[in-house]
C-alpha cells in the first residue's frame, strides 16, 4: 500500500503549495501562523523526535523522511477536511511522534506502511507505564488518527483501534450520602469559594501598581461577563455599547426620574469561529464593568500609542535615527527600564550589540548609578535590528476568509494590553520593556489567580489564604461555572443561560450548573410558597410563555402562537392555564378536566361542590370569564372544528357559567349544580358495573 500513501502525501503537498501560506514542506518545524491562527503564543508544528522518560533519545532529532512526510500530510488533511484547530492538530502530531520514538524506532521501522493496531496499542501501553496523567486524552487522540487512516484506506489492513480508558471526571466524589445531602454544602470544586471572592475584592480595590491594575481590570471583566478567558483577553478597545430603549410608537422609554432607560453591553469575539457578539449586562453589573473598561483605556494609553506607531511603521521599533548614537540613559528613561544599569547592560550585551564609545558623566550620582558612572553609547540602527527580532506580531490575530487570512484585531485595537515585563510579580520593578506592547494572555490571568503553583499570584503577594490556611487558587474558567450556576439558581431557562454565555449547545449547560442538593430541591419547594391562587396561576402562565414549563398546554400554546397569533395564544392560556397543581416534586399543569382526577375540583364541569357566594366581585369575575370563554370558543370552533375536545369542553363550561350567573346571590352560599357530579370522590367510593 506504499503507492496509496505516496499519492496521499503528494495530494496534501500540492494543497499546501496551492494555499500559499509561506511554509516549506521539507522543514522539520513549521510556522503555521499564516495558515492556522492560534491565540496562544505557540505558532509551530514540530515534526522532529519528542522526549520520553522511557528512553534516552534527545528531543529535536530528525524523523525519517517517509514518516515525517506522512505526519505532515495527515495534519494537512485533518485541517482541510475537518477544520480542526491548532491545538488539536498539534496533539495528533505529538502522538505520532511519540509512537515513532517509543514503538517504531526500537524496531528500526521507518515507513508508515508497517503500522498495525499493535503499534497503537503498544504506544498507549507504554504511555500508561510512564504514568502519563492524561492517558484518556492520549487514547482519544490516537484513536482519531487511526480512524482517519482507516477512513482513507491507506493500509492493506484496517487498524480498527479501540481503547477502554475512561475520562477522569474530577467532579465524581466518594463522599458519604450524609455529607452530600448536607444542606449547607455544595459538592463541587469548580466554582470559587466565598473566601476567594472576599480576597479578590481586597486585591481589585487596592492594586499595588498600575501594571497590576491592568491585569485586575481584565479579571473584573472575566467575572462580570462569565465568558471564556480567551474571549475576554481580546475584547476590542471600542467595546462599550449603550442603546436606548423605545416603545412601539418609537418614543424613548424613561424611568420614574425621567432618565432614558439604556441597554448596556460589551462587544467581544466568540472563541469558536471568532464571530463578533454582544454581551448585554444586568443593571448590577454595569458599574463594575464600566470601571474596568474606563480604567483599562486609561492604563493602556501609552502602550497603545507605541503599538499603533509600530503598526504604521513596518520594520521599525522606535523613531530614533538609525545612524545616530543613543546612550544608556536615554534607553533606560524612554524604552527599556531595569532596576539598575547592570541589568540594562547585560540585556544589551546578550543581544550582541557592541558599545561604540563611553565617557564619564559628572551628572551621574554614584548613589543612583553605582559604579556605572561611564555613559555607554550604542548605534541606534544596530540596537533596533536586534530588538526587531523580538518585536511581537501586531497583526497575528487573523481568521481565514475565502481561503485568505484577514487581520481582525491589531494589538492597538485590543482593550487589555501591556508592556513586556508588566506582570512579573516576583521581579516587579526589575524590567519593563516599553518597546514591546503585548496583549494580556490567558496564561497570565491563570497565573495571577494562583492556578500556576510556581508563580506568585495576586493573593500570594498579599498573604491572603483560604480559611484553613491553604493557598487561594482558581482558574479563569471557574467564573464561567460560577455565573452559570447563578443563572440556574435564579430560574433562567436553559435557552437563556446558553444565550447569556455565548453557548450554542444547550446540552453543555448541565456541566456548568453546580447546585447543592438543597438548592436543587428548593426549586421544587418554592411551588408551595405562593400567597394565593392568582400568584400561582400567574407563575404558570409566565412559565408556559417563556418555555420554562413544558407539557401539552405549552405545546398547544406554541402551536396557536405560530399558526394564528400571539393574542389567540394568550386567550387560550386565560381559559386553560387556570390552575397549577402542586406536588412535592414540581407543578403539574395537566388539565384534569379532560381526564378526571379525584384530587382536582373540575368546578365548571358541573361539580356538585361549587357554590355561589354573596361577594359582588365574584359576579364581575364570572361575567369576565364567560366573555373570555365565548371569544375563545368562537375562534377554536372555526380552527379546530366543533368535535375538538377543547371546543366541547368550552361549550360545557359556558353553559354551566350561564347557570351560575342566573342564580341570585344570597347571604348563605348556594350550590350551583345541586344535581351535579361529586368529582372529589375517591376511587373506592365510586360504583362500577364490573363485579
Amino acid at each position: 500500500m506504499k503507492g496509496e500513501i505516496d499519492e496521499f502525501i503528494r495530494e496534501q503537498q500540492e494543497y499546501l503549495i496551492g494555499i500559499d501560506v509561506d511554509i516549506c514542506w521539507s522543514d522539520d518545524k513549521w510556522n503555521v501562523s499564516n495558515w492556522i491562527p492560534n491565540r496562544g503564543q505557540d505558532k509551530f508544528f514540530d515534526f522532529r523526535s519528542i522526549r520520553s522518560n522511557l528512553n534516552s533519545i534527545p528531543a529535536g532529532q530528525p524523523l525519517p523522511k517517509e514518516f515525517s512526510s506522512f505526519i505532515k500530510a495527515l495534519a494537512i488533511y485533518l485541517r482541510r477536511t475537518r477544520r480542526t484547530g491548532f491545538m488539536s492538530i498539534r496533539n495528533y502530531i505529538n502522538e505520532l511522534r511519540r509512537l515513532y520514538v517509543l514503538v517504531m524506532l526500537p524496531r528500526k521501522e521507518q515507513s508508515p506502511v508497517v503500522l498495525t493496531r499493535w503499534h497503537f496499542e503498544k504506544s498507549l501501553q507504554l504511555r500508561e507505564e510512564e504514568n502519563y496523567k492524561n492517558i484518556y486524552d492520549a487514547a482519544a487522540n490516537i484513536k482519531l488518527v487511526a480512524d482517519a487512516i482507516d477512513e482513507l484506506n491507506l493500509l492493506s489492513t484496517r487498524i480498527s483501534f479501540q481503547h477502554s480508558f475512561q475520562p477522569n471526571r474530577s467532579y465524581h466524589s466518594n463522599k458519604r450520602l450524609s455529607a452530600i445531602f448536607d444542606d449547607n454544602e455544595r459538592d463541587d470544586t469548580k466554582t470559587p469559594s466565598m473566601q476567594l471572592f472576599e480576597a479578590y475584592a481586597q486585591c481589585t480595590n487596592n492594586p499595588i501598581n498600575e501594571n497590576e491594575e491592568i491585569l485586575l481590570r481584565t479579571i473584573d471583566l472575566l467575572i462580570t461577563l462569565g465568558q471564556r478567558g480567551n474571549e475576554v483577553t481580546v475584547i476590542p478597545y471600542d467595546c462599550w455599547l449603550e442603546l436606548e430603549k423605545y416603545d412601539k410608537n418609537g418614543s424613548a422609554i424613561k424611568d420614574a426620574n425621567g432618565n432614558k432607560i439604556l441597554e448596556v453591553g460589551i462587544k467581544y469575539y466568540a472563541e469558536k469561529n471568532f464571530q463578533p457578539k454582544i454581551h448585554y449586562l444586568s443593571d448590577q453589573d454595569v458599574p463594575f464593568a464600566k470601571r474596568a473598561v474606563e480604567r483599562l483605556k486609561e492604563l493602556t494609553q501609552e502602550a497603545r500609542i507605541i503599538a499603533k506607531w509600530q503598526e504604521d511603521h513596518a520594520g521599525k521599533v522606535w523613531p530614533e535615527n538609525p545612524n545616530e548614537l543613543i546612550d544608556d540613559d536615554s534607553i533606560m528613561n524612554r524604552y527599556i527600564h531595569f532596576k539598575g544599569f547592570l541589568g540594562l547592560h547585560r540585556y544589551i550585551d546578550r543581544l550582541g550589540i557592541p558599545v561604540i564609545k563611553s565617557d564619564i558623566n559628572s551628572d551621574r550620582n554614584s548613589k543612583i548609578y553605582g559604579r556605572y558612572k561611564k555613559r555607554r553609547y550604542y548605534r541606534s540602527g544596530e540596537l533596533e535590528s536586534a530588538l526587531l527580532k523580538k518585536l511581537p506580531d501586531h497583526f497575528d490575530f487573523k481568521i481565514n476568509h475565502n481561503n485568505s487570512l484577514k487581520t481582525v484585531l491589531k494589538t492597538s485595537e485590543i482593550l487589555s494590553i501591556r508592556f513586556e515585563g508588566a506582570y512579573r510579580f516576583k521581579e516587579r520593578g526589575t524590567s519593563l520593556i516599553k518597546l514591546f506592547p503585548h496583549r494580556t494572555t490567558l496564561a497570565e490571568i491563570n497565573s495571577a489567580l494562583g492556578a500556576v503553583s510556581a508563580n506568585e499570584s495576586i493573593f500570594d503577594r498579599r498573604q491572603l489564604t483560604e480559611k484553613d490556611g491553604s493557598r487561594l487558587k482558581i482558574t479563569s474558567h471557574a467564573f464561567r461555572h460560577w455565573r452559570n450556576t447563578i443563572y440556574q439558581l435564579c430560574g433562567m431557562s436553559n435557552v437563556q443561560q446558553a444565550l447569556a454565555l455565548g453557548r450554542k449547545d444547550l446540552a453543555q449547560n448541565s456541566y456548568y450548573q453546580h447546585q447543592s442538593p438543597q438548592e436543587k430541591t428548593d426549586d421544587h419547594r418554592n411551588f408551595v410558597n405562593y400567597n394565593d391562587n392568582i400568584e400561582k396561576v400567574s407563575f404558570l402562565r409566565k412559565g408556559i410563555m417563556s418555555g420554562t414549563i413544558r407539557g401539552p398546554l405549552t405545546t398547544i400554546y406554541e402551536k396557536i402562537k405560530a399558526e394564528q397569533s400571539s393574542k389567540d395564544a394568550e386567550e387560550f392560556l386565560k381559559v386553560h392555564a387556570s390552575a397549577l397543581h402542586v406536588t412535592p416534586f414540581g407543578g403539574c399543569t395537566h388539565d384534569f378536566s379532560q381526564s378526571p382526577c379525584m384530587k382536582h375540583l373540575q368546578c365548571w364541569n358541573g361539580c356538585s361542590n361549587l357554590h355561589r357566594t354573596n361577594d359582588p366581585k365574584e359576579t364581575e369575575r364570572l361575567h369576565k370569564l364567560r366573555e373570555n370563554f365565548k371569544q375563545v370558543y368562537s375562534k377554536l370552533s372555526v380552527n379546530q372544528g366543533k368535535d375538538s375536545i377543547w371546543v366541547k369542553d368550552l361549550k360545557q363550561k359556558i353553559e354551566n357559567l350561564d347557570i351560575a350567573l342566573k342564580l341570585i346571590p344570597e347571604k348563605t352560599p348556594k350550590k350551583i349544580f345541586p344535581n351535579g357530579k361529586q368529582l372529589n370522590l375517591s376511587q373506592s367510593s365510586k360504583t362500577s358495573s364490573i363485579k
